[in-house]
């Protein structure tokens, strides 16, 4: 008995060097989770910063979208006035090719009128000297 009281004593005595070893190492335990601690509110802070900063640059593509919407809506409407612009010149173009094309049917009669008138002259002057000559 006395043995198996010696055993136990012998076990509680290697019980409580373990034990102080992990006492003697509680406060250095401490502090390394105090600093993981902080180090976690670091991040935790700098991830709130970099959300901040995500939400700040949405708003901005937000805006710039708007005002890329808004210019390429101006553009489109310029592009339509600009369309509607040259369908109007070439209706103007048309009608002046149209003018150009009886403007050339005109001279064209107009050079056969006086061709005829020509061969009418020569052929009066003909005469009139085949009159004279008699």
């Amino acid at each position: 008995a006395i043995n198996t009281h010696i055993s136990t004593l012998e076990s509680l005595r290697l019980e409580c060097l373990v034990l102080s070893r992990k006492a003697n190492t509680l406060p250095s335990a401490q502090e390394d989770l105090s600093a993981v601690r902080l180090l976690l509110d670091e991040k935790e802070e700098g991830i709130k910063n970099v959300e901040n900063k995500l939400e700040a640059l949405a708003e901005e593509a937000k805006s710039v979208a708007a005002d890329l919407e808004r210019e390429v809506n101006a553009a489109e409407k310029e592009v339509d006035d600009v369309r509607k612009e040259l369908e109007s010149v070439k209706g103007e173009y048309d009608a002046m090719a149209e003018a150009q094309r009886c403007a050339d049917k005109d001279n064209t009669e107009l050079d056969k009128l006086e061709k005829s008138i020509a061969e009418e002259r020569v052929a009066y002057e003909n005469m009139k000297k085949d009159h004279d000559t008699r």
